[in-house]
């Protein structure tokens, strides 16, 4: 999905464990180079919780729930390619690793190819329940 210099990619994750799951909070992003990961600066701030893609609707709690087996856990990555800074300050991410619930142990994915280029740090929405990266859930907006 992309305005005007922003961006945002929608993830989605299946929850394959036996148990139910609490989930809350924001997903850790980290850098995958040459088999080696590198944590990754995001903003987790208020205003990202309402994000340009997707998100919290404007007023809305951190949403704290569990996740059954074979239901979805999904959030938005966003970033902006305009550059702000001074000429190299735009990065490209091929491949980032996603972790929730705390811990790769809880849930992960080890190489999700993104290949966007950030000119600032990337930011995250909340954890949500279902696939549209929305809470409470909507339909996703296309871009045209």
């Amino acid at each position: 999905l992309f305005r005007s210099g922003s961006f945002g990619v929608l993830v989605s994750m299946k929850y394959l464990g036996s148990k139910a799951c609490a989930m809350s909070g924001f997903p850790a992003l980290t850098q995958v180079v040459n088999g080696k990961t590198t944590a990754l600066p995001y903003d987790t701030t208020p205003t990202s919780r309402t994000g340009l893609a997707g998100g919290l609707a404007a007023g809305a709690v951190l949403p704290k729930f569990n996740l059954e087996p074979g239901h979805l856990v999904s959030f938005w990555i966003e970033g902006s390619d305009e550059q702000a800074g001074p000429i190299g300050s735009c990065h490209t991410y091929n491949t980032l690793s996603v972790a929730v619930g705390g811990s790769p142990a809880h849930g992960s994915i080890p190489s999700l190819d993104t290949g966007v280029t950030a000119c600032s740090n990337l930011w995250v929405t909340p954890l949500v329940p279902g696939r549209t990266g929305f809470f409470p859930a909507r339909q996703i907006p296309l871009a045209h």
